[in-house]
């Protein structure tokens, strides 16, 4: 069972990923650049290790927002075209094939469909960053101590 302050602590460590992630690439840059101490070999993979435990948060919510979104492009095409279903253009009626480029012209469907491309955006980006720091722990575990 843990304590009250190990909780704090716990917490602390899966907060603030920007600066855990800005962190990392710094020290890989001074691996890169030669000038990195072999002997922070360790602590530098564990460091990724807590920054991917901190990134899952942002993941899992970003992967929820894009989903969220998917289904709020699906509910508003369905009440633009409740909108637009008896919509005649020179007393006829509009063609399905019509309604089709009219509901994607719909202020929400558009606004919502931008969203959710910024949120798919979001989540592969985050995903990407995962994947590096999986590197990153992997670089710095292969790393041999003098």
């Amino acid at each position: 069972m843990t304590t009250e302050h190990e909780e704090q602590e716990v917490q602390g460590l899966l907060t603030d990923f920007e600066e855990k992630y800005h962190r990392i690439l710094l020290v890989l840059d001074k691996l890169h650049r030669g000038t990195f101490d072999e002997d922070d070999s360790t602590a530098m993979a564990a460091a990724c290790l807590i920054a991917q435990a901190a990134l899952l948060s942002d993941l899992a919510s970003a992967d929820l927002r894009s989903r969220a979104l998917k289904r709020d492009i699906d509910f508003a095409k369905a009440n633009a075209y409740s909108q637009l279903k008896n919509t005649t253009v020179d007393g006829k009626k509009v063609t399905e094939s019509a309604l089709s480029q009219l509901i994607l012209k719909d202020d929400d469907v558009r606004r919502i469909s931008i969203e959710q491309t910024e949120a798919e955006r979001d989540y592969k980006n985050l995903t990407n960053i995962h994947a590096l720091l999986k590197e990153a722990h992997l670089t710095f575990r292969s790393i041999k101590r003098p």
